[in-house]
């Protein structure tokens, strides 16, 4: 699609207000009004520090964590750091703006990212956030050694020198800025013993601070934006409030980030943007608020905190016993600050919000482990929850019908069996920018491991191919009409047309019904409706599947098969589902024509991605059928 019809339907999705107000404006504004920041002359650094405590009680009960920190951090001090999963290898004095994949240099200017020009931007802004810096400062806290020290201020103070104030890639996206500003507080943090951290060494920190926040302030991702971006804006603008004395900042950032909240998460507590890791994402940075809040002794608000408690029951019952969290909809891979190396950032999630909440129905039985929420309320506050571990039932729903989940959950001879089943909404409208093309999906897990499963997100920018299907009806468990997804995208981020979906009959951990209007604007329209039930006599999860049309269509029905499975062809219709605790067989439709794919580049079929930019080849199950009228097909997964 050309950058023209981009912004054509861009425009299309935006009210006449933001057009006015927000883009015109800012258009103009950029570029003829010279850009002044003056930094106030009584700005003070007020950051509490960590005590001596906090040490004493990490060397105590993770000390089983130390060398493995300070290797980490050796690798650093060595410019090896760890992105995407991968350990990059860089020049000591690292270029921020050059892209170390493509090794081309972003220039210093007007950026606009969505045109890759460089490469994908994605990568550089990886880079950028410094979530390595922690890793430095955590070292240093420990160890009190200042060569750990030294090098995140160097990488502080080289950043500041490379990126002048709002020009290029690095200052072109607010919630880049405000995960940076995340990393260096809770780094400086760490860091605060440090004899290198001199009053002038401190002024110019904060004062880039200053220059990041007050850019965010200017910029905010209202309106058709106003996603997890502007929750991540405003949690940096709030914690610089609080550290730079800036009550001004404080109080207009939190009356905005109170007011958003019943719009970033739905009544039920499903995130709006119908993508469980950005739900996670936009917990994470109003607890980070909320704590930084009780710290300073100021008030949280109860419709932040009631917000919070009920986002949690959603995670919590979505979660797996290992802590893992369903891939549904967009998974960068991100962080929102990197504390811990070993626990589960989902369990750390809700075991904060049982804090901040009092909701102790919330916390989790190894939450003596958790060194992410040891770090962020200190020894004595986690040994309090320590002591509650285990003293309230655990908080869990089965149904979010306002979200559009509904979970079928059971145990068949001492196993755990466990369905997600997605007929919620595409994604947070206008633009449902993170939503994939899902309705009637579900995602299958046995004793806690994933077994028909959502593919992944794989790439935003790097290719168009790729985000299409990743995002598109086939990459998951649901049907697919004439080769159409169910919604239409019209750019990496953006929707013009939503299939619809609406849960039809619900019997708790019973049976499910569902069905969406995604195909019924077709020359022969046509209404898919699933119903999903557990048998118990026969210890069978049964689906059932109707498609109402009065004219030709190709169907085509998938099952894709976590990596760590095996697959085995029993007959043409029958397979074996090989898993590490479980054999389970899954038998298809005798009405349908079903084909086996694995690692296909060309239609593609058959791939996986558990970490962002990097996919691994797997079984999808495709079975096809030509109809000419209404049809319904059963397919029955036996354990």
């Amino acid at each position: 699609m050309s950058k023209f019809f981009w912004y054509l339907n861009r425009l299309r999705v935006m009210k006449p207000k933001e057009i006015i107000t927000m883009r015109i404006y800012r258009f103009l504004r950029d570029r003829f009004v010279k850009p002044r920041v003056k930094i106030p002359p009584n700005l003070s650094w007020d950051l509490s520090s960590f005590g001596d405590k906090q040490r004493e009680f990490f060397l105590a009960n993770f000390s089983n964590q130390k060398n493995e920190l300070i290797q980490e951090a050796e690798l650093v001090v060595e410019n090896k750091i760890k992105l995407f999963g991968r350990e990059i290898s860089f020049p000591m004095n690292l270029d921020w703006n050059r892209d170390f994949v493509t090794g081309k240099k972003w220039p210093i200017g007007r950026i606009d990212y969505h045109s890759s020009l460089a490469g994908d931007p994605k990568d550089i802004w990886e880079l950028n956030r410094h979530q390595f810096l922690t890793v430095l400062g955590k070292a240093f806290y420990i160890t009190h050694d200042e060569k750990y020290a030294r090098k995140a201020l160097s990488v502080l103070n080289s950043w500041i020198d490379q990126n002048p104030p709002v020009v290029g890639i690095n200052w072109a996206s607010g919630v880049e800025l405000g995960l940076r500003i995340l990393s260096w507080r809770w780094t400086l943090k760490f860091l605060a013993g440090s004899q290198l951290l001199t009053e002038t060494a401190n002024r110019k920190i904060y004062e880039s601070l200053f220059r990041q926040a007050n850019h965010i302030l200017k910029n905010l991702s209202l309106f058709s934006s106003a996603n997890n971006h502007l929750i991540a804006e405003l949690a940096a603008v709030i914690i610089v409030g609080i550290d730079l004395n800036l009550s001004k900042w404080r109080r207009k950032a939190l009356a905005l980030l109170e007011n958003e909240i019943d719009h970033q998460l739905l009544p039920d507590g499903v995130g709006s943007e119908q993508s469980p890791f950005y739900h996670a994402h936009i917990m994470d940075y109003y607890l980070l608020i909320a704590l930084s809040l009780k710290e300073r002794g100021f008030d949280i608000p109860e419709k932040i905190l009631k917000g919070l408690e009920r986002g949690a029951i959603f995670i919590q019952s979505l979660l797996s016993e290992d802590g893992y969290l369903p891939q549904i909809g967009d998974n960068d891979s991100g962080e929102v600050l990197r504390l811990s190396q070993h626990y589960s950032n989902f369990k750390s999630l809700l075991n904060l919000v049982a804090f901040i909440s009092e909701e102790y129905g919330l916390l989790q039985d190894d939450v003596g482990q958790d060194d992410k929420t040891f770090w962020l309320i200190g020894p004595e506050k986690l040994q309090g929850l320590l002591k509650r571990a285990g003293s309230s039932k655990n908080v869990i729903r089965s149904a979010f019908p306002i979200g559009g989940y509904y979970i079928l959950e059971k145990n068949f001879n001492n196993h755990q069996i466990k369905l997600v089943f997605d007929c919620g909404s595409l994604g947070m409208k206008p633009m449902a920018g993170h939503g994939h093309a899902d309705a009637l999906s579900f995602v299958f897990f046995v004793d806690g491991l994933p077994v028909l499963i959502d593919p992944g997100t794989y790439t935003y920018f790097k290719s168009d191919f790729w985000r299409n299907y990743f995002r598109g009806t086939s990459a998951h468990n649901t049907i697919r009409i004439d080769g159409k997804d169910q919604s239409k995208f019209v750019g990496k981020f953006l929707a013009l047309s939503y299939a619809e979906a609406e849960c039809t009959e619900w019997d708790e951990g019973k049976k499910v019904t569902g069905q969406h209007n995604g195909y019924s604007s077709q020359k022969y329209p046509a209404v898919h409706k699933r119903t999903i039930s557990l048998d118990d006599k026969n210890s069978v999860l049964r689906i059932f599947d109707i498609v109402e049309t009065q004219g030709s269509h190709l169907l085509e029905q998938f099952f894709h098969i976590d990596r760590q499975s095996i697959l085995k062809v029993t007959d043409d219709k029958n397979f074996l589902i090989r898993t590490a605790k479980k054999d389970l067989n899954i038998m298809m439709d005798r009405g349908l024509e079903v084909t086996v794919y694995y690692g296909d580049d060309v239609i593609p079929f058959g791939w996986q991605s558990t970490l962002f930019g990097h996919k691994e080849k797997t079984f999808t199950l495709v079975g096809r059928r030509r109809i000419t009228a209404t049809t319904n097909f059963v397919t029955e997964i036996y354990f």
